[in-house]
């Protein structure tokens, strides 16, 4: 599995950072890899779309709600994170919260919510 490691991080040092939507995406990868959220088949290692959505929410929702950082393009995940943010503001803080502390309101408040985003991105 380091070998896949070492070969994605190898992708995303070498690709255009032109955007950020890119950079998540690989950053994601990453990360499912390295808290094992994959499966093996064949030769091939499955990770799976929820996993990689889960990870992309968490890091457009820092970026988006403590750093107020805008997006060129403005990509579908953005738009969402700023409707789950207006949710969180409105029903339990105005202020910026982490993902880590949002995700259970989410999760325990509004869970087919959240899994409807899950599934679009």
């Amino acid at each position: 599995m380091n070998k896949v490691l070492e070969e994605w991080i190898k992708i995303i040092e070498e690709m255009a950072n032109d955007n950020t939507y890119k950079t998540a995406w690989g950053r994601a990868i990453i990360e499912c890899i390295h808290l094992n959220e994959f499966t093996h088949e064949k030769n091939s290692v499955i990770i799976h779309q929820t996993a990689i959505a889960e990870k992309m929410i968490k890091y457009y929702w820092n970026q988006t709600f403590f750093f107020n950082l805008r997006q060129g393009n403005n990509p579908v995940i953005v738009q969402y994170v700023k409707e789950m943010i207006e949710l969180y503001k409105k029903e339990v803080s105005p202020y910026p919260a982490s993902w880590d502390n949002a995700e259970s309101f989410f999760i325990t408040t509004h869970k087919k919510y959240y899994d409807r985003i899950i599934k679009n991105l």
